[in-house]
């Protein structure tokens, strides 16, 4: 949080890619403190990583590693971390 400590987040987020972006879009639209700042959801990269991205470890890879970008910031941020919003989908 914003205060130097991490808010405490359950076990792992196992999530797929349209609730990320649909949190991400709620929270973004929220008008919370930081919510315009929060990092950009990894590209969707069309047809082709629809089709075999799921298959393909680099592009897992650097999904998870921006996704734990977002999570990371908006765990530093207690009005992002303790919204409704957020807490839904971690406890989804």
């Amino acid at each position: 949080m914003a205060d130097g400590k991490s808010a405490h987040l359950p076990a792992p987020v196992c999530k797929r890619y349209t609730e990320f972006s649909l949190m991400h879009t709620k929270l973004r639209t929220s008008g919370l403190p930081h919510a315009e700042n929060l990092p950009a959801l990894p590209s969707k990269g069309g047809m082709f990583t629809f089709l075999r991205g799921r298959q393909n470890k680099k592009v897992i890879e650097q999904r998870e590693h921006q996704f734990a970008q977002i999570v990371e910031f908006i765990s530093h941020h207690r009005e992002l971390a303790t919204s409704v919003i957020f807490q839904s989908f971690v406890s989804s």
